[in-house]
């Protein structure tokens, strides 16, 4: 590099502490001034190799001697794909935050002296400057004896408690022992107790209208896309405005909702927006036949399920799938079908739970049942037209052949509510105008598939919190006197059991 240059190089891990000639020459250049950080990855990142590597970035034009380095220990933001690990975007976004604002994140990243990288012989091991390891789940055994959930367990729910400042108080009571305190719910009701206190409800709010802000500043951005407009561009605004606005976000990681609309982007809506911004609204309303391929012997394999099959015909909707037709223009005729098809799954369990009470061996219809124990249209038919049933057997083949032909027209029934209902949605389709699409598109699909995967991601991080407060419940619900107590409970009962059998010596 020249002396104004800067650059960066992936390496792996080794070169950041083995010793010999490569630690005298990475103590030079660490004298110089030319390391600006360091930025750990996951190991089986790359093809080809499976050790982890590390971002070596050097800057020239900024050297000065006794330089501090910023170092991000971005090991574990990854992702599965398939044999590999991946980088997914809100990892990326999170190390190219952190390097570029030079933040301080626990456990992740922070800006190391250089008095302390020469303290430790210029040895850039990143473990030696950033704990990433998870705090150990350390067992309290004065609480197994005496009971009380440990405080220092509790206070590592801090940020819960600091959203949810009443909760504590409802969850744990004081203990006459100093550091502890009593559980007074019972672990089966931890969960409930927590969805339904007030400040649970108040934090649901407060995510919901940081979401709803977001929604009402880009739904006019999503509405308006027009042909020629550039879909990476889109993304970008409204992907960044989310980051953004739940920084403020209590409890959810902005990075985590960043990453649920990358997902989705790269899923389904990136898909959608590059139609409409080649096509125009108008192109969304277009309807497809699945893909298929004819083999050697001359059969048909489809490739596609397709999202609406009429007179035969599978057809994919790209775009905009029935369902979102259905829900908005033809609830009727849904309603129609949902009840003809529960009707028809009522009757069948009604066939079933009378094969199972008088199908087995020695039941009334024993004879009637098919070789694979099923209740069958033909099956009671011959057993009725043989005159080998018994006298109380006859009641219930006629009760079995009046639930099969009724099960019969309910499935019928409920294949003509479908078929109309697929008539009906395939013919509105080229009716839809252009405000009905963007109702459609962004609305019922987009803005609704995003709500839910936020909604997923609160859930999520609540849920791990409240099973940690019903893992402290359990661990030190019952000391270990009381288990003792109960067990020599059993063991009485188990003998008194044991000596009325004679068995007891």
């Amino acid at each position: 590099m020249k002396a104004t240059g800067s650059g960066a190089v992936i390496l792996p891990h080794g070169v950041l502490f083995r010793g010999n000639a490569e630690a005298k020459l990475r103590e030079r250049i660490l004298k110089r001034g030319y390391i600006k950080g360091i930025i750990g990855l996951p190991a089986n990142l790359f093809y080809g190799t499976g050790i982890p590597a590390s971002i070596i970035v050097l800057d020239k034009s900024k050297a000065t001697a006794a330089r501090p380095v910023f170092m991000v220990n971005a090991s574990k933001g990854f992702i599965k794909d398939g044999n590999k690990n991946r980088l997914r975007e809100r990892d990326i976004h999170k190390i190219v935050d952190a390097f570029t604002r030079q933040q301080t994140i626990p456990g992740y990243s922070r800006l190391v002296p250089f008095d302390e990288i020469a303290w430790n012989d210029f040895n850039l091991n990143i473990p030696r400057y950033i704990d990433g390891s998870e705090p150990e789940d350390l067992q309290d055994i004065t609480a197994h004896l005496h009971g009380g959930v440990p405080e220092r367990d509790i206070d590592a729910l801090s940020e819960f408690w600091d959203v949810m400042p009443n909760l504590r108080a409802t969850l744990f009571g004081p203990n006459p022992r100093k550091g502890y305190a009593d559980p007074l719910v019972a672990p089966d009701q931890v969960r409930a107790t927590i969805r339904n206190h007030p400040d649970f409800a108040a934090f649901r709010t407060q995510v919901t209208d940081i979401l709803d802000r977001w929604i009402t500043a880009n739904e006019r951005m999503l509405t308006n896309i027009r042909q020629g407009d550039h879909p990476r561009d889109l993304i970008h605004s409204i992907a960044e405005d989310m980051l953004t606005r739940f920084d403020a976000a209590p409890l959810v990681d902005k990075y985590e909702a960043y990453q649920r609309l990358m997902s989705y982007w790269a899923a389904s809506m990136q898909d959608d927006v590059f139609i409409i911004s080649g096509g125009g609204w108008l192109a969304a309303r277009e309807l497809r036949e699945a893909r298929k391929e004819t083999g050697a012997d001359g059969k048909v394999k489809w490739l596609e399920e397709g999202d609406l099959t009429v007179n035969k015909a599978r057809l994919v909707a790209d775009v905009i799938p029935p369902r979102l037709i259905t829900a908005r223009f033809f609830p009727d005729l849904k309603r129609e079908l949902d009840h003809a098809t529960a009707r028809a799954e009522e009757l069948g369990r009604e066939i079933e739970e009378l094969a199972e009470e008088q199908g087995a061996e020695g039941g009334l219809l024993e004879f009637t049942m098919t070789d694979t124990g099923k209740l069958t249209a033909a099956s009671v038919k011959a057993r009725t037209a043989s005159g080998e049933a018994e006298a109380d057997e006859r009641p219930l083949l006629k009760q079995a052949a009046r639930l099969i032909a009724a099960e019969a027209a309910a499935k019928k029934a409920a294949k003509d509510a479908e078929a109309r209902l697929n008539e009906a949605v395939l013919k509105h389709y080229p009716t839809l105008t252009d405000d009905e699409i963007s109702l459609l598109v962004v609305h019922d699909k987009w803005l609704a598939d995003i709500t839910s995967a936020i909604e997923a991601e609160v859930e999520a991080r609540t849920e791990a919190r409240t099973a940690r407060v019903r893992v402290l419940t359990e661990r030190y619900g019952q000391t270990l006197p009381q288990i003792m107590d109960d067990l020599a409970g059993l063991e009485a009962r188990v003998a008194e059991h044991l000596a009325a059998m004679g068995v007891a010596g």
